[in-house]
């Protein structure tokens, strides 16, 4: 973003030559029109502009995208105006014109900062996913030990009734041992 359009082509065209998808704006306007369509990793715009502070778009810019890094240039380079840069929340801040070295390090640098961004939030999340499914780990071997213990009992007391099935007269037997057998084979099914 700058107003200034022989700068804007000259960074438009080293930064297109350095293989960057970009876009640009003259105004604050135009690069909020930009920023509500598309997410950006990055913003350079110059700090005066004809329409407003390039220090304010860094505010919008991240309300917008959060992740989204912004490089401010200034032909007016002062230690209050580069401390306003960083309070802002700037990723950094160069005076123009800038040299092409310059603005394709930071501009590299702020490639490399938002992807190791992305790989801590990558991190961050696997992490708690870990974090849960050993929850769910500790919670399922409490539950486990709490239905086999039933189990056990209820396997026991069956082990007795069929030793006192089995002292009662033949005739008897087959019709009470049928579905005991039936609630022993359920048992097993529930304690596997």
């Amino acid at each position: 973003v700058d107003d200034e359009p022989d700068l804007r082509t000259l960074y438009e065209l080293t930064l297109l030559r350095e293989g960057y998808d970009i876009e640009t704006a003259a105004t604050v306007e135009e690069a909020l029109l930009h920023l509500k369509d598309r997410t950006y990793s990055a913003v350079i715009t110059d700090m005066r502009l004809p329409d407003g502070d390039g220090s304010h778009l860094v505010g919008d810019l991240k309300t917008l995208n959060a992740e989204a890094l912004v490089v401010l240039l200034t032909g007016y380079s002062t230690v209050e105006a580069a401390a306003a840069a960083v309070r802002a929340g700037a990723f950094a801040y160069l005076s123009k014109p800038c040299a092409t070295p310059e603005l394709l390090l930071t501009v590299e640098q702020a490639r490399r900062q938002l992807q190791l961004y992305r790989e801590k939030n990558e991190l961050a999340r696997r992490a708690l996913t870990a974090e849960k499914l050993a929850a769910v780990g500790t919670m399922t071997a409490g539950l486990s030990h709490e239905i086999r213990n039933p189990l056990n009992a209820a396997g026991l007391q069956l082990s007795v009734l069929e030793r006192r099935i089995e002292k009662l007269p033949a005739d008897v037997r087959p019709g009470l041992l049928a579905p005991l057998s039936l609630v022993r084979d359920e048992i097993r099914r529930l304690d596997h």
